[in-house]
């Protein structure tokens, strides 16, 4: 199985932004197949207020459900499901003190470490010299990987800013897999759970 980059639709205001992010929702969307997108990347012009807290929960969200379409815009959830056969990404989303949105305290087991460190590498992707612009974020960056035999593998031709990305999401998809997975940890109040 290979994914790999097809035509991108851009979202240049807050109002295309929300579109596109409802068609991220609602998978069969005729706007974006019509437009023959199988991805979208956002485009921030002038400012980043775009990037607020809840967007970047929706990315994440639309990123792990892999809900757009089969190539969707960004390929954790694809990876999950190659080291995971049958198992639905979604359920590493609020899990534990660091899967989902945000992070802080002690991560709750193995799982929950394995996200803690997907987002300190998320991070460090940022700093590589040329990988901090807008287009960069590791939410939505696009690269092209392979999935064989539950094993993935990010492709040579990715550029260095693509390639950092694809080894944190391949780490973790393979941490994942090898770390036992405790529903008592799914949802948890984090106030409570995840102080630090």
């Amino acid at each position: 199985m290979k994914y790999k980059k097809n035509k991108v639709c851009w979202a240049n205001r807050a109002s295309d932004l929300m579109l596109v992010f409802d068609r991220c929702l609602h998978p069969l969307s005729p706007v974006l197949i019509k437009a023959g997108c199988t991805k979208f990347q956002v485009h921030v012009t002038a400012t980043m207020n775009l990037i607020t807290p809840p967007l970047l929960l929706l990315l994440t969200a639309c990123a792990v459900s892999g809900a757009v379409l089969p190539k969707a815009m960004w390929h954790f959830g694809s990876m999950i499901q190659c080291a995971q056969p049958g198992v639905n990404p979604l359920r590493y989303n609020n899990y534990g003190c660091y899967c989902g949105f945000g992070g802080k305290g002690t991560p709750r087991d193995g799982v929950d470490a394995c996200c803690q460190i997907h987002d300190k590498c998320y991070a460090n992707s940022r700093k590589i010299p040329g990988c901090g612009d807008a287009e960069d974020l590791p939410y939505i960056i696009d690269f092209d990987f392979t999935c064989n035999n539950q094993r993935v593998t990010c492709s040579a031709a990715n550029d260095t800013c693509q390639a950092a990305v694809c080894e944190c999401d391949r780490a973790a998809a393979h941490c994942f897999a090898q770390n036992t997975y405790n529903p008592e940890n799914k949802n948890l109040d984090h106030s409570v759970y995840c102080a630090n």
